[in-house]
Formats: structure tokens, sequence, C-alpha cells
């Protein structure tokens, strides 16, 4: 039962912690960079969240849309692989295979050998940022998020995965 409570005292921690920079960052009226697994806590404090994957982004977007209709593998990954406190009969279903060594990438996709999705394109090259607008629409591909203003950026996803590209066709 220890491990019960301790567990139960590291989640009011965390929300907290997560109540706290929330206020700060609304008193002061700063910016907040939040870098965390946790997705509980980015869904509590965050507008937009990118996700990344060896180094790459895979996925951006305003933070509930990312996190209710992940469009990458991995972003979908992420969600399925944590706990949820409040349904304690799902399993969790970890992301297979293992993160490659960060000297030795695979070529094209990196995370296309732990990828369920995975297809021919993904291991013959690297996809664009794909940018998408309301809908799933492609809109255009990049090489990576140019930034722009947040105007220019709200509403808009990201996607580094030639799934968004087939979607959208």
């Amino acid at each position: 039962h220890a491990g019960a409570h301790d567990a139960l005292a590291d989640v009011r921690a965390t929300l907290a912690l997560a109540r706290l920079l929330k206020r700060v960052q609304r008193e002061l009226g700063m910016a907040l960079l939040l870098i965390s697994h946790d997705l509980g806590v980015v869904s509590r404090i965050c507008h937009r969240v990118v996700v990344m994957y060896g180094g790459r982004v895979v996925e951006v977007g305003e933070t509930e849309e990312v996190l209710e209709r992940p469009r990458h593998p991995y972003t979908r990954g992420l969600l399925g692989s944590r706990l949820a406190v409040a349904d304690r009969r799902r399993s969790l279903r970890p992301i297979p295979g293992d993160v490659p060594d960060a000297t030795n990438w695979p070529r094209a996709c990196r995370f296309h050998p732990r990828c369920p999705e995975a297809f021919s394109p993904c291991r013959q090259d690297e996809p664009g940022l794909f940018r998408l607008v309301a809908g799933g629409a492609k809109a255009r591909a990049s090489g990576e998020h140019t930034g722009g203003s947040t105007q220019e950026s709200e509403g808009l996803r990201r996607v580094r995965c030639w799934l968004a590209e087939e979607e959208a066709s």
C-alpha cells in the first residue's frame, strides 16, 4: 500500500505544481516553456504543444486538439502509455521497441522502427513537417516549423508523418 500512497502523493504534488505555474504565469503575464513527459500537466498549463521524438518535432498544435486527436503515431503512443488515474482497469500500452542510439538514428523517419503504422515511405525518406489546416487538409510541407507570430500559428497543426500526407491526399 505504501507504493499506492506514494503515487497518490506524487499526483497531488504534480497537480499543485501545475496550479502554481499557471497562477504565476497569469499573474506575471509571462510566457512559459514547459518540457515534460507528463501530458497531464501539459494539458493543464499549455495552450500549444510541441511533441518531439529523436530530437525532431513530430507534432505541433493547440494542446487540446493534439491530445484529443493526435495525428502522429508517437503522440498516440505517448497518450496510450500514460496511466489514467480515474480508470484503473485500463492497462498501459507501452510503445514497442527501444529508443535508437542517438549517435546512430535510423534512416528516414526516426520513429519508423517502433511505429505500428510504418509503411514503405517511412523507411525511405524523412517526411517534412506537414502543415495541416482545419479538417486535416494539407496546406504545404516544409522542412521545419519556421516560427511566425502567434496569430499565424493559432489553429495550425503540423505533423512530421507520411500518414498525414496520405490522409490529406
